[in-house]
């Protein structure tokens, strides 16, 4: 997961798109609850005419796992689940008024949309319509409400939720950035967990990718810090190049690749200002 800019989607889609979502979220206020869900079945469409957009704004990926996706495969999916809300206490008919609010939508591979049971693993994993808070009674039952709502689930859209998750080196298994035994961070711990399973982020392909990924991105870092020791400024400039690309927002399971690079203490050479002598001139400290 790498966070996305959801504001972009503003700066390419067309203004009648997002005129005719606000119309149907203005026509919601006067109906009553069975003319609602009638209502934003019958107007699915409405989101469906971002998919294509959603998917631009981030870069041809699943928002959630990162897997490079058809722009006719992606699904939008509502971040607050626009009808009702699975396993909530009382029973929530769901978060009706942001059923057609375009910053309540994100892109999600099918896998992590539907629950559907892993091959692999025979566990049924997919978000559905869950939606849970750390403090159920906090609940929302209208749009300023949910301020005071804490969700479990991490939000690809959210700057910071990202960081909780972070990739076992050898399996590629995403797992939560704080051990369970981490009394100070159990909240962000859980936070973790359960979107790994709930988005189904484990899925036994995608961990083997990643771990395919990480290997190869760590041979990159040690040629590249063996040219560096060795005072080849060019093949080190090369190798940069190549893990540049591994880390590239557009590359498929990018946020893994970017936690080996860092592992392996050259974040800072892949995000620092191009260096003002030349790749030859470089010596063996790489300064």
């Amino acid at each position: 997961m790498r966070p996305i800019r959801k504001s972009e989607l503003r700066r390419i889609t067309l203004q009648s798109k997002l005129d005719s979502l606000q119309a149907a979220k203005t026509a919601l206020a006067g109906m009553t609850e069975q003319e609602r869900a009638d209502y934003i079945s019958a107007n699915d469409d409405l989101w469906t005419a971002l998919r294509h957009d959603l998917w631009k704004v981030g870069s041809q990926k699943c928002w959630y796992s990162e897997v490079i996706i058809e722009a006719d495969v992606g699904e939008v999916e509502h971040f607050r689940p626009k009808k009702k809300v699975w396993k909530s206490e009382p029973p929530h008919g769901g978060y009706w008024w942001r059923a057609f609010d375009w910053t309540n939508f994100r892109l999600a591979h099918p896998l992590v949309n539907r629950r559907r049971r892993d091959y692999s693993t025979e566990h049924v994993a997919g978000k559905g319509c869950y939606f849970p808070l750390r403090i159920e009674a906090t609940r929302a039952t209208s749009e300023p409400a949910e301020g005071d709502e804490e969700p479990v689930l991490l939000d690809p859209a959210s700057s910071s939720d990202f960081r909780l998750i972070c990739f076992d080196t050898n399996s590629g298994r995403p797992v939560p950035r704080y051990p369970k035994a981490d009394q100070a961070n159990a909240w962000l711990h859980e936070r973790a967990e359960q979107t790994i399973n709930f988005y189904h982020l484990n899925e036994g392909t995608w961990n083997a990718k990643r771990a395919d990924l990480m290997r190869d991105v760590g041979i990159a870092c040690d040629r590249a810090m063996e040219a560096r020791m060795t005072g080849d400024g060019a093949k080190f400039q090369k190798y940069i190049g190549e893990i540049m690309e591994f880390v590239d927002d557009a590359a498929e399971f990018s946020a893994a690749a970017k936690q080996m690079v860092g592992e392996k203490g050259l974040l800072n050479d892949i995000y620092a200002p191009i260096p003002s002598t030349l790749p030859s001139q470089l010596d063996a400290s790489g300064s």
